[in-house]
């Protein structure tokens, strides 16, 4: 894993802990380290109205094992970039209907490299921590 992203994620995990994270406190983390710019968190089959630039918001998926978050940024050129703890696992986001268009110029992704395992549960802190650095660095984020 990315040594920034461990850094920038530790504090999360210290407040939330290894377990499962729900959506109302990735809510208050996200609002507390973002303001306005942090949009919630977003079930399957909801997505934000019209994000503008600069504005962020973590995505759930929900699969035979549980549900798993990822995040998503509005970059300064409009275009959408997003992170999956998993690697960009298709076959999670395969509902999101955001990310399922026929034309996906408007969206790219980080890297594909896994940050976590699959019986891991900080999807939620590892995306949190992502924004951090895509908000800062987006390039930079494009390669975790």
């Amino acid at each position: 894993m990315d040594a920034l992203l461990i850094e920038r994620v530790l504090p999360i995990i210290e407040e939330v802990g290894l377990q499962p994270t729900w959506t109302e406190v990735l809510n208050r983390i996200g609002a507390k380290l973002f303001g306005d710019s942090y949009l919630g968190a977003f079930p399957p089959v909801r997505q934000p109205r019209r994000p503008k630039k600069g504005d962020m918001w973590l995505w759930n998926t929900v699969n035979v094992g549980g549900e798993h978050w990822g995040a998503t940024i509005v970059l300064q050129n409009g275009k959408r970039l997003s992170y999956d703890s998993f690697g960009r696992n298709l076959q999670l986001i395969r509902e999101r209907k955001d990310m399922k268009r026929k034309d996906f110029s408007h969206h790219s992704w980080s890297e594909n490299d896994a940050e976590q395992s699959k019986t891991s549960a900080i999807c939620g802190p590892l995306s949190l921590a992502w924004l951090t650095i895509a908000k800062e660095n987006p390039d930079l984020a494009r390669e975790i």
